[in-house]
Formats: C-alpha cells, sequence, structure tokens
C-alpha cells in the first residue's frame, strides 16, 4: 500500500510540470504546446489542452453568434433610419451617413474568415484528418488525435484559416460568392468600356434591362446562383415570349402625348431605332395621323407637344386633299387619308411610324447574348426567395433550383401581379387585355395601302397600321381592355384561349400568336373599320389576338424599389405604351437600381404614389370582365 508522502508526490507531478514549476492550468498556451511536445502522453496536459481548445471554440462561435444578433439589430435600425429619412428630410444627412456606416457592419459577416468560422467547424474538416488514419491507433485514439488537431487549427484564426487553405481546392477563395460577384462586374465593366467609353459600369443594367418593362420575366441583378455552374449574371427568361404583348408583327413608335415627358423620352427613342447597326430596319418612318377635336383632347394637347419640340408636323384640317392645304402644289393625299378627313381634322406626325417589334425583342437577345448575358429558357418561378430578416434575395423555380440575388427585378409585363401576390400590386398592376384584329391583303391591295401613315383616334380608341411586308394589316381599339379574375379575390390573371384559326405552321416567335377574342370588341372592330376603311370592312379575318397589357391608373409606368422590400425592383405597368422606348427604357431601371433616377422620376414611377394628375389618353373608358364562354374567332 503506497504511503501519503508518495501519493502527494504523484499528484504533485501531475499539477507541476518542470521546468515551468507551476501549476498545469496556469501554463500559457505556448508553454502548454511546448510540454505537450515533450510529454504527448501526459493525460494532465492533454486534457487541459482539450479544455482550452473547446473553449476557444466555443467563444469563436459565440462570438459569431453574437455578430449575427447584433446584425439582425442594425438591419432593424437600418430601416428605422430609412423610414424617418423620407418623413424628416432635414434628418437625410446624418441617416445617410448611419445609414452606410451600419452596412459596412452587416456585410463583415461574409467576409471568408468569418464565414469558415460559423460553420461547424468539427464536420468542416474532420474528413481530411480521417484520410490520414494512422492503423497503429485504436479508433477511440485516432478520433481524440482528429479532435486534438481540430481544436489545435480553430484556436487561432489565422492558423486555422491557413489549413483551411490548404485541405480546400486552389481555386476555393477565387470562387467564393463575393469574389466571383466583382469578378463578373470587372469583366462587365470592361466589355461595356470597350463598346462604350462613356457607357456604365452596370452592363447587363444598361443592355439586358432595356427590354425590362416590355417581357423579360426576371433579372438577378449581380446575383449568384446557388445551383448550377453558369458564370455570368443570370436572366431567367422565356423569349421571345408568344405570349407577350411585345410579341407582334408592330407597334406604334409616336412622340405625339399630351405628356410632354413621354414626347421628349420618344424623340431620344427615335435616335436609336433610326441607328440600323443596332436596330436594323425595325422602324417604319411611315407617320402618325393624329385625329384632332379643338377641344383640348389629347390629341390637340399632343400636337401642341409636338409643335414645341420641333416635329415635323402637318396640320389638316377637315376636307384637306393636299398635305400642306394652303398650297395645292404640295403633296396630295392619298384617297384613304383624304377619306379618313372627310369631315375630321387632324395632324400627321411625321417623325413618327412603327416598329417590327418581335424583331426587335429577337436583336435585344442576341445583344445580351453578345455582352455576356445568359439566358435561361423554360424556368418557372415559383416564389421569391427570403433572407432572415423577411428581405428578397433571390427566387425558386419550379424545378427546385434557386438563384441568389442582391437585387431581383420583377418586369413579368401582365404576369407581374398574379404571379408574386405576396407583394399586393393587383391594384397599381392590373392586367389587362386589348383586342387585336389582323386582314391579309392583296399584292395589289398592299400597295394602295403601303404609303399611308399610322391611323390614330385617340377619341374612339380606333388605330390601324398600313401594311407590312406579308401585306397584312392590324387594326385594335385602344381601350380600358377586359380583366379576368379566377376568383374575386385574385388578381388580374392573362388567360389565353386557342384561336381556331391559329396553325402550327405559323411562327409565333414573329408576332402570329393568335387567340379567341370577345364577341362584343370583334364587333366593335368591325363597326371600326366601316367608318375609317370601308374598303376593308367586309374582309375575313386573317387572325385575331388578345393583347395583354399592366396598366396603371394614370398610365405612368412602375419603376422602383418596392417599398416593402428592398430586394425587389419593380419595372412594370408599361399601360400599352413601352416598345416604342425598347431601345432606351433599361437606362430608367438602372439609375433607379443605382440611386442615380432624379428625384422628380422617381416620384412619379413610384409604385406607392398618389395618382398623377396627366392626361391619360383612354379618359371615361371602363375595364370589362372577360366572358370565357363569350370568345369567338370570327364573325
Amino acid at each position: 500500500m503506497p504511503s501519503k508522502g508518495k501519493g502527494k508526490e504523484k499528484a504533485a507531478k501531475h499539477r507541476v510540470l518542470d521546468p515551468y514549476e507551476k501549476p498545469i492550468r496556469d501554463l500559457t498556451m505556448e508553454e502548454l504546446n511546448e510540454a505537450l511536445k515533450e510529454n504527448p502522453k501526459h493525460k494532465s496536459l492533454q486534457w487541459e489542452h482539450h479544455k482550452r481548445i473547446l473553449a476557444s471554440c466555443d467563444k469563436a462561435l459565440n462570438d459569431l453568434q453574437v455578430v449575427r444578433e447584433r446584425r439582425k439589430m442594425m438591419q432593424l435600425h437600418l430601416k428605422f433610419l430609412q423610414e424617418e429619412l423620407k418623413a424628416n428630410k432635414k434628418a437625410a444627412d446624418r441617416a445617410l451617413k448611419t445609414q452606410k456606416k451600419l452596412q459596412r457592419s452587416i456585410y463583415w459577416e461574409h467576409s471568408p474568415k468569418a464565414r469558415f468560422l460559423m460553420m461547424d467547424v468539427k464536420y468542416a474538416i474532420a474528413e481530411p484528418y480521417r484520410a490520414n488514419r494512422d492503423p497503429a491507433l485504436s479508433e477511440g485514439e485516432q478520433r481524440d488525435k482528429e479532435l486534438l488537431q481540430l481544436w489545435a487549427d480553430a484556436s487561432d484564426t489565422e492558423t486555422f484559416w491557413e489549413h483551411m487553405k490548404d485541405i480546400l481546392p486552389p481555386d476555393f477563395e477565387e470562387n467564393l460568392p463575393e469574389n466571383k460577384r466583382r469578378r463578373r462586374k470587372e469583366e462587365a465593366e470592361r466589355r461595356w468600356n470597350e463598346e462604350s467609353p462613356n457607357g456604365s459600369g452596370t452592363l447587363l443594367a444598361r443592355t439586358s434591362l432595356a427590354a425590362i418593362a416590355i417581357q423579360m420575366s426576371i433579372i438577378a441583378f449581380h446575383g449568384d446562383m446557388a445551383t448550377g455552374e453558369h458564370e455570368s449574371d443570370v436572366v431567367i427568361v422565356v423569349l421571345p415570349a408568344p405570349e407577350a404583348a411585345s410579341t407582334d408583327i408592330n407597334k406604334i413608335v409616336r412622340s405625339s402625348y399630351a405628356d410632354i415627358f413621354y414626347s421628349k423620352f420618344t424623340r431620344e427613342a427615335l435616335v436609336e431605332w433610326k441607328n440600323t447597326s443596332e436596330w436594323e430596319h425595325c422602324y417604319h418612318e411611315s407617320g402618325v395621323l393624329v385625329l384632332l377635336t379643338g377641344e383640348g383632347s389629347y390629341g390637340d394637347l399632343a400636337f401642341e407637344n409636338d409643335r414645341a419640340l420641333g416635329v415635323r408636323t402637318a396640320h389638316l384640317p377637315a376636307g384637306s386633299t393636299t398635305l400642306v392645304p394652303s398650297d395645292p402644289s404640295s403633296p396630295r393625299l392619298s384617297s384613304v387619308v383624304q377619306n379618313l378627313l372627310k369631315d375630321k381634322s387632324g395632324y400627321i406626325n411625321q417623325d413618327a411610324g412603327w416598329v417590327h417589334s418581335s424583331r426587335a425583342v429577337e436583336l435585344l437577345l442576341d445583344k445580351v447574348k453578345k455582352l455576356g448575358g445568359t439566358i435561361v429558357p423554360g424556368k418557372t418561378v415559383a416564389r421569391l426567395s427570403k433572407d432572415s430578416s423577411g428581405k428578397t434575395a433571390g427566387v425558386k423555380c419550379a424545378d427546385g433550383s434557386e438563384y441568389i440575388a442582391e437585387c431581383v427585378v420583377l418586369a413579368a409585363g401582365a404576369w407581374t401581379a398574379s404571379a408574386f401576390p405576396e407583394l399586393k400590386l393587383e391594384e397599381s398592376c392590373v392586367a389587362t387585355a386589348q383586342v387585336v384584329g389582323k386582314i391579309q391583303l392583296t399584292p395589289e391591295e398592299g400597295e394602295a395601302y403601303r404609303s399611308n401613315p399610322v391611323y390614330l383616334d385617340l377619341d374612339s380608341g380606333f388605330y390601324m397600321f398600313p401594311p407590312n411586308d406579308e401585306n397584312i394589316v392590324k387594326c385594335a381599339i385602344h381601350a380600358a381592355g377586359f380583366t379576368h379574375r379566377p376568383d374575386p379575390t385574385s388578381a388580374s390573371t392573362p388567360v389565353f384561349p386557342i384561336s381556331s384559326s391559329h396553325s402550327d405552321d405559323k411562327d409565333t416567335s414573329k408576332g402570329h400568336f393568335e387567340t379567341a377574342v370577345p364577341k362584343a370588341a370583334l364587333e366593335e372592330l368591325r363597326t371600326g373599320l366601316a367608318s375609317t376603311f370601308p374598303a376593308l370592312a367586309n374582309k375575313p379575318w386573317a387572325g385575331t389576338r388578345m393583347c395583354w397589357y399592366t396598366d396603371s391608373a394614370d398610365e405612368d409606368w412602375v419603376i422602383g424599389f418596392h417599398p416593402r422590400d428592398a430586394g425587389v425592383v419593380l419595372a412594370t405597368a408599361g399601360s400599352g405604351h413601352a416598345l416604342k422606348f425598347l431601345p432606351i427604357i433599361g437606362r430608367l431601371v438602372a439609375d433607379a437600381i443605382e440611386g442615380k433616377m432624379p428625384e422628380e422620376l422617381v416620384k412619379r414611377f413610384a409604385f406607392d404614389r398618389a395618382q398623377n394628375d396627366v392626361p391619360v389618353s383612354r379618359p371615361g373608358k371602363q375595364q370589362r370582365k372577360l366572358n370565357l364562354d363569350d370568345l369567338v374567332t370570327t364573325d
């Protein structure tokens, strides 16, 4: 039986270690590591080392938990400051400085070191150790060895990070999301600057976003995909979408607006449309004949704006037979136009015409691809993805794939409100069906009507195009349209009942997509034809279609951040007059994203604005409910 003295001596041996001559618990970490090298099987040293490493890991993870909680508080504070900024303009400078400081703090969490420390350390790097098992060690001894090395590495952040870089693929750090974003942005800026020295570095926002109010479904702006191997920014679209309003044989291009903002903006767009190296010969300057009432109508106000901007115009009183009524030697009006002006006055906007819209969209797609954009067709977005604060952080698709983004731009046209009901857009972005009819002319008839301008009567809403290269004329009524709500509480949703005249031989991407239409609307088209182009009034329909708009109450667009979700930018509510701005409308969206949009335009296009006090092109017209049992394709 051992003596008491020997027991004390043995206990002292575990408490005190030469050459330090102090208790093990008082050793520094450096001293403890040196002692372990000399006494690797010293149980007390091992246990003390394990405790310290575990405590170090716990502290690191706890610190990061504190960071996460602090980040949530900062986000709430940031949201409060943003609201204060809107409500109190005097506090703008102070709030803006605090906001930037908070944002810098929030994004610290995304540094590589912090990100790795937030992982479950054991499962993150235990596997490489298991690959180097020592067969002489038992399973328990091997586990102790793995954990010992694991904790030792994790106890020091720099050592831990260096070890992680050693065991991970060489390009791992290069492929971190923030580094991929940075490289893509730099590459986009380089390509953009090569093509346009004065251009913006936001490449996709300035190019592919040009189509955003027309028919692009979603753009993940400077985002990363959570799945897949794509390297460039992702545009999730199905283009050209046959059902989209822009995939059509033609759209009017006119500066004839009662609101001078759109008159000026059209003049800018026209400069681009005439650039045939970009848009080929999509634009046809046929002129647009706008009827006047002389009583302050929309057309009267448009005439004043066109003249103020120096647009080439020809005022034509009722009964005019020549382009300049006071000069009999001026060019003679066609018999068709003379008939239109028999008892009505109007003016021809000679700096206007129409554009082959579906071809323009195809050209835009080609431009997106050349500039490095990736188009992913056939994707159905199921819902918006949210982060822990409830902010949109990407989109989830029906096939399970997810696209993560700093900013999600919703430009889903007539599907915007119904596809994203959680955003409550149904009151400001109403999907309405406009009825279109097409008539096939003979080559001789085509030549007789080809020199005519576009006819536009904004009082009745009836308008008609000259023949295209296929000798097809299209007519429609610019009205409040038809709504379709599957149930009384849902948003109006586009529907496309198949037309009996639709043929699989027709190229729907070229604008020949056809549907059945309300019988009453087709009768109204016949009435409009009879009073304007009587020679065509009884010709059969070559095709009919419901063309779905996204209407706002004041016909201004909705462009800007959603007021209740800072991760969503809206680019919608084209209200039947967005396609003409195709080459330049993306500038507005890009400016909204980058915070560069002028204050007056921010107010004009805000989702939660009060209705703007501007003349509308469809005054007094009421929306009608679509009756699916009353649809036809012929008279």
